[in-house]
């Protein structure tokens, strides 16, 4: 009697997957978790940019698309402390800043978007010395202090930061 294929395969019975029966596990091992928390959080401000801000981070732009072209390397003013990006981001955001724990991408005037928009990174969150709500606000103050030194004032009035050099201009 001549088997077909389908009749040969039916009286093996193979299983690819080990069945789990009362709660067992799938497998011997069991993965190990290393930290538990928030990996990666973003939050956004109403806030809009003064034109200065905006004036200075233009002409580091344009920096950044002058080193990229030339040199391709990337651009961090010390002023920032952060690299500038020479093209924005996805959603029309003209500027990317970014460090290893955080970006920000800022946007002018489109009335049903955010102007500043922040990606917290799970490396800050994490090793940040006051936990992930000190690094959001590290973040904010960040920009914040930046935002002071390009429109002239020294220092930021929450932390009490002072730019690394003075800004001529």
């Amino acid at each position: 009697m001549a088997t077909t294929p389908n009749s040969q395969h039916a009286s093996v019975r193979r299983a690819l997957v080990p069945v789990a029966t009362h709660s067992e596990a799938w497998a011997d091992w069991m993965p190990t978790i290393l930290n538990a928390g928030v990996d990666t959080l973003e939050f956004s401000f109403d806030v809009e940019i003064s034109q200065t801000m905006w004036d200075c981070l233009d002409e580091e732009k344009e920096i950044a698309k002058f080193l990229m072209s030339t040199r391709k390397a990337i651009h961090v003013p010390d002023w920032l402390n952060a690299v500038v990006h020479p093209v924005g981001a996805k959603g029309r955001y003209r500027f990317l800043l970014e460090t290893p724990t955080f970006s920000i991408k800022l946007l002018k005037g489109v009335p049903n978007r955010p102007p500043i928009y922040v990606e917290m990174r799970a490396y800050g969150l994490h090793t940040h010395e006051r936990g992930a709500v000190g690094a959001c606000s590290a973040s904010s103050c960040s920009l914040a202090c930046s935002s002071s030194w390009a429109s002239g004032r020294v220092g930021c009035p929450d932390c009490g930061n002072s730019p690394s050099r003075t800004r001529s201009g």
